[in-house]
């Protein structure tokens, strides 16, 4: 006697060609999660995680802005600096980079800012800030070393220092609203 399923047994036969489409799906899905954990603002490397933080003092860097001006951490000697890193294919910071911008507008008078890329060519940045209309003064870094100096990992990272003393950083984890970086950067800069 041969064996025949109920017709409504839980178990399918499937041929060949649906079970390469199921493949694929499942495939697709785990692609997608796979790549949505792996976001640019978290870079993958050893899980020692560094950053300066608030009282830390700024180390010692130089830089050459896009106007051909090169700044120091001696030259923010008494002055409230904000210092951006990131990289323009990163999609948070193409995000962060306009919010950016608006702090910058409201702010450009109270602070000295500087935006620092990260492994990424003068070009490359140049290309960004045209297409989005941004002004800030930036520097671009073919690799890490000064982006080392403050942190090991993550971008977009913001720090604001006063007198060459970090009193506030904010990373991927933590990026404040545009009025928010605003306001903290004009209390550092209001006399009490």
């Amino acid at each position: 006697m041969q064996f025949k399923p109920p017709s409504n047994n839980i178990f399918q036969v499937y041929d060949t060609h649906q079970m390469t489409g199921i493949n694929t799906i499942i495939t697709t899905v785990i692609s997608v999660f796979a790549i949505g954990a792996t976001s640019c603002i978290t870079d993958s490397g050893p899980n020692v995680h560094t950053s300066l933080s608030v009282g830390d003092p700024l180390p010692k860097f130089s830089t050459t802005l896009s106007d051909g001006t090169t700044v120091t951490d001696a030259d923010l000697a008494g002055r409230c600096a904000v210092i951006v890193f990131f990289n323009t294919d990163c999609q948070d910071c193409r995000t962060e980079l306009p919010r950016l911008q608006t702090a910058f507008e409201c702010t450009r008078d109270r602070a000295e800012w500087l935006a620092i890329a990260r492994e990424q060519s003068k070009d490359d940045v140049e290309a960004f800030w045209q297409a989005n209309g941004l002004s800030m003064p930036y520097s671009a870094h073919d690799d890490r070393t000064t982006y080392n100096l403050f942190a090991s990992e993550g971008i977009p990272r913001v720090y604001i220092s006063a007198n060459r003393v970090i009193t506030a950083h904010y990373g991927p984890e933590n990026m404040p609203a545009t009025g928010d970086l605003a306001k903290t950067i004009i209390d550092i800069t209001t006399p009490k």
